[in-house]
């Protein structure tokens, strides 16, 4: 027996045929554009998530992996370099782990994702993870092994020894969005 359930393009396609003319609201000023919206938000959500589904753990600050992701998918996303705008480490990660809530994504691969980001903060990510940002100095970029291929435990352990350096007032900031993460 083939399956029945529609395909989410078809389904679509059909969706935008249909017109409400009763519907309450239908007439108001910008409805069209909000389902609209609407519509390609879940589409580039479900593109994100096959997308994470495919790829899994990458040993790279939360900022690149959704970067990366939204590349390989093909889905607009701008994500904000921390520091730029946002005076503290939760303002900054805020809007990144609502995405990757929005992604379902695995809490443990989110904590390291998070946990990277920190490392990333002060200077070079550490060896075994990628270049978090780009400074232009060619020391640093030399300084860093290229790896994505470690293993959750692997980075897990490489960034226990970095954490191990934090300030007090550093590993409160890391606690207070570690614990965020459920």
């Amino acid at each position: 027996m083939p399956d029945e359930t529609p395909s989410i393009a078809v389904a679509l396609a059909h969706a935008a045929t249909i017109r409400f003319p009763s519907a309450p609201h239908a007439a108001k000023p910008g409805t069209k554009e909000r389902a609209s919206a609407a519509v390609e938000r879940a589409i580039h959500l479900s593109k994100l998530r096959e997308e994470y589904a495919g790829t899994g753990f990458l040993a790279m600050p939360l900022d690149q992996y959704l970067a990366r992701l939204a590349r390989m998918a093909g889905v607009p996303l701008s994500v904000a370099s921390p520091g730029s705008t946002n005076p503290s480490p939760l303002a900054a990660l805020k809007p990144l782990l609502a995405m990757a809530n929005a992604l379902e994504m695995a809490a443990s691969h989110v904590r390291l994702w998070v946990r990277s980001w920190f490392a990333a903060l002060d200077g070079p990510v550490p060896t075994g993870f990628v270049a978090a940002r780009s400074t232009g100095s060619t020391a640093v970029s030399h300084a860093v092994e290229l790896r994505k291929d470690l293993s959750p435990e692997a980075a897990d352990a490489a960034l226990k020894d970095i954490e191990q350096t934090y300030a007090p007032a550093r590993r409160r900031e890391l606690e207070a969005v570690l614990s965020l993460i459920e």
